[in-house]
């Protein structure tokens, strides 16, 4: 079975200090405006991931609801532990491969993220800016290194 796997960091977050712990980050303006307007652009090139899991923690929860929303995505969001700070991406695609949805978007948090894109598609370097996303295909074994890049999309596209 072919898997698209998405994978975003989470949109811009108020400041550790100011939400009183990391757990509790929540969405600025700005990062709310992001996750906004790359749901748009995506929902007029793409059809809509079956699947949306985030981390836990609190951003990760809002980017994930406003991107179902707009993306129109029919599940509700589920909070996933293998996504949250730390993850790794042997034990995402050992998840991911238990599901049968086709398309799933993940969002989560650097440098997981762009570690998890590095070890998918087995090489290469990824700065990843927050609400920032790349699509990943798997056409054989979901594993470490069976991934293809099929895009890449940064928040400054948008303005």
């Amino acid at each position: 079975m072919a898997l698209q796997l998405w994978l975003m960091r989470h949109g811009i977050a108020e400041d550790p200090d100011r939400a009183g712990s990391d757990d509790a980050r929540a969405l600025t303006e700005l990062g709310r405006q992001q996750v906004s307007a790359a749901a748009a652009w995506l929902r007029e090139r793409v059809a809509a991931p079956e699947l949306v899991w985030h981390s836990p923690l609190l951003r990760t929860t809002q980017t994930a609801h406003a991107m179902a929303e707009a993306l129109g995505v029919a599940a509700a969001p589920q909070s996933k532990d293998v996504l949250a700070p730390g993850m790794s991406a042997e034990r995402l695609l050992a998840a991911v491969a238990t599901s049968a949805a086709k398309v799933i978007l993940c969002v989560g948090h650097q440098p997981d993220i762009g570690a998890a894109i590095h070890d998918c598609i087995g090489g290469g370097r990824f700065a990843v800016a927050p609400a920032t996303m790349a699509s990943l295909y798997f056409g054989g074994p979901v594993v470490p290194g069976g991934g293809t890049l099929r895009w890449y999309v940064d928040p400054d596209w948008f303005g």
